[in-house]
């Protein structure tokens, strides 16, 4: 496969809100970074009206996509062909923010997904007291990016994502720049 600089597309939002990590393992120079680098897969659930990203919804943006997928879907194992790293084009950054169902988690830590992304700003419902599926996802071992740029990406889009988390401070979240190589 070829890849060139033109099919390089940055997904990092700076001001007023940063892309930002969040790693389900330890934060420390020895972090595992493979959970922020490697293929990806991106899946278009803006045209849904619920708020929250169900299990059925998952289910449903694979089937189509490629016939290999949907086989997979069907009964075999997914985690053979899924990529472990999922982002998720939900118009979120506009104003629609939507966030993670509970049986979405459950379905996405059965595929072995070691990494979510979403162009809004948190995986949890917002009007939430706490966020307690932040807590949850992480808990998986899952790590996090939120507030993607994904305007420039297609319905279905796959590629080579490079974000590795910047070690700054103590915080849970930290800046990333987010880039991916578009095939």
């Amino acid at each position: 496969m070829t890849y060139s600089a033109n099919r390089l597309i940055d997904l990092t939002r700076n001001e007023p809100t940063w892309t930002l990590a969040f790693s389900a393992g330890a934060s420390s120079p020895d972090e595992d970074l493979e959970p922020f680098v490697g293929r990806c897969l991106i899946l278009d659930l803006s045209a849904s009206t619920n708020r929250s990203i169900l299990k059925d919804e998952l289910e449903n943006a694979f089937v189509g996509l490629t016939p290999h997928y949907e086989a997979r879907l069907r009964g075999l194992s997914l985690s053979e062909t899924l990529p472990p790293r999922l982002l998720f084009k939900t118009a979120g950054y506009s104003g629609s923010f939507r966030y993670l169902s509970e049986n979405a988690l459950e379905f996405l830590v059965s595929r072995g997904i070691k990494l979510i992304g979403l162009d809004s700003s948190t995986v949890s419902d917002p009007q939430a007291t706490a966020s307690v599926m932040e807590q949850r996802v992480l808990q998986s071992g899952i790590s996090v990016l939120i507030n993607l740029n994904m305007n420039d990406l297609g319905a279905a889009a796959q590629g080579i994502l490079m974000a590795a988390p910047l070690l700054i401070g103590q915080g849970p979240g930290r800046p990333v720049r987010a880039v991916l190589l578009s095939q």
